[in-house]
């Protein structure tokens, strides 16, 4: 099942990276950030390399679109509200 997920973005603490796996979650695109990526300390395991965001191949699209409208708005949209431009 691995094989289906792409790494979305890269966010520098996992704090960032739960806020959008959540919300990517939240319109229903399957997201998730692997685990041991994190130290016991909560920071990413090698300085630098920041915390993955994986989605599945199919909502790669949607998942772009949710995080443009997220930069572009200052807010997050409705959903089906999402759109494709850039």
């Amino acid at each position: 099942m691995d094989g289906d997920f792409v790494r979305l973005k890269t966010f520098e603490t996992e704090m960032e990276a739960q806020i959008c796996v959540s919300m990517l979650r939240a319109y229903g695109i399957h997201a998730y950030f692997p685990a041991g990526f994190i130290d016991l300390t909560g920071n990413p395991r090698a300085r630098g390399t920041g915390v993955p965001v994986m989605v599945h191949r199919s909502d790669v699209g949607d998942a772009l679109a949710l995080l443009a409208d997220v930069r572009r708005n200052g807010e997050t949209p409705e959903p089906g509200d999402v759109t494709d431009e850039a």
